[in-house]
This record gives C-alpha cells, structure tokens and sequence, in this order.
C-alpha cells in the first residue's frame, strides 16, 4: 500500500515536468543553426514544416508568409501532442500512459520526413 502511494506520489509531478521540458526544448531552444559567414540563422522545432516543404529555406532562414502560417499550425499539432502526452494525468486508464508517445512519435514522424528530403 505504501508502495502505490509513493509510485502515485511520483507520477504526479515526473510528467508534468517532462511535458515542460519537451515544450522548452521544442519553443524556446533553437533545432537547428546554419552558420553562412557572418549570417546566423537559427530554426526551431515548431519551423520544422518550413524545412519540409522547402528544403533550400536552410540558407535563407524562415521567413515569408508561408513560413509563418507553417509555424502556427504546427504549432498547434505540437500543443496537442503535449496535451496528449498529459492524459496520464487526467485519467486512471493504462492506456492513457500511450499518450506519453505522441510527442517522441511526432519528433520521430518530422525527423524521417526530413531525413528523406535531405538525402
């Protein structure tokens, strides 16, 4: 019994700090930085469709409209991973816990399709 309360007692705070962690790690920390000279350009995870959809935009950085709506959008589709990854959370089910996947599967997803355009 002492047992199932200290691993509850755990588990109330190990995800909310994971999530926060991948959500500093995907918004506030730069993916990526092409270094051309004196011109530094810095990528973050939520510009990662940009990358897919033009993979020259490496030398010219994230900008235009385009860029734009891209960085919101999947801005939102990383929110509602992170969202995701706190079902375990909000509900006693064990199959909430696959829940905790769905930001590592959408990091994984992006890094495929990236890999595939680069190379």
């Amino acid at each position: 019994m002492v047992a199932d309360r200290n691993a509850a007692t755990r588990h109330r705070w190990t995800v909310p700090v994971a999530v926060a962690c991948v959500a500093c790690g995907w918004f506030l920390l730069s993916s990526l930085n092409t270094d051309l000279g004196a011109a530094q350009l810095k990528f973050h995870f939520y510009d990662v469709p940009t990358l897919m959809r033009a993979p020259g935009s490496i030398a010219t950085g994230p900008f235009g409209d385009a860029a734009t709506r891209d960085a919101w959008l999947f801005s939102v589709v990383c929110v509602v991973a992170l969202g995701a990854a706190l079902a375990p959370m909000f509900s006693a089910s064990n199959a909430a816990w696959l829940g905790c996947l769905a930001p590592f599967a959408l990091m994984a997803l992006s890094g495929a399709i990236l890999y595939h355009n680069f190379s």
